[in-house]
């Protein structure tokens, strides 16, 4: 199927969700750099393969261009003396260490805080002030131009 027309049929048939979304025992996160969405029971980001940096992005690692991201040694090192006084730390800490980590990524690792990715969120949000414009606005110029959605989707998309 065209992109186009795959993308139409996606836009009336999916609600579009931002970061992380939670439903009872069901999960879902979108990422921040392609758009893909994940979503299981009782999952997380891990089970994903993704991570979230400082500034709430959801990435797929893959995205990213890292496989089986590791914290760095001065945040392992960091985490020890914040919580463990100095003892070695043992697998299952470093497990805990691992995962914790992957909610609160730098933001220098981040593909969308550098620029390398752009979220649909920040590509939008850049266009309307380039545009000098607003959502507001927006809807009025589309509420002029076009009867129905149906029509806005055949000369958008």
């Amino acid at each position: 199927m065209e992109a186009s027309k795959l993308y139409r049929v996606w836009c009336f048939k999916m609600k579009i969700r931002q970061g992380f979304v939670s439903n009872s025992s069901t999960s879902s996160f979108v990422c921040a750099a392609c758009g893909g969405l994940e979503a299981g029971r009782d999952m997380c980001i891990n089970d994903f393969e993704m991570f979230c940096c400082e500034n709430h992005h959801y990435i797929h690692e893959s995205c990213a261009g890292w496989p089986n991201l590791e914290p760095p040694e001065e945040y392992v090192r960091s985490y020890m003396e914040k919580y463990h006084s100095g003892d070695n730390i043992t697998e299952e800490q470093l497990a805990d260490l691992k995962y914790e980590y992957l909610y609160e990524i730098p933001h220098m690792l981040c593909p969308v805080c550098n620029f390398k990715k752009l979220s649909a969120k920040d590509e939008l949000a850049y266009y309307r002030y380039k545009l000098g414009t607003t959502k507001e606005k927006t809807l009025e110029e589309i509420s002029k131009e076009f009867v129905h959605y149906k029509d806005f989707c055949s000369k958008i998309y």
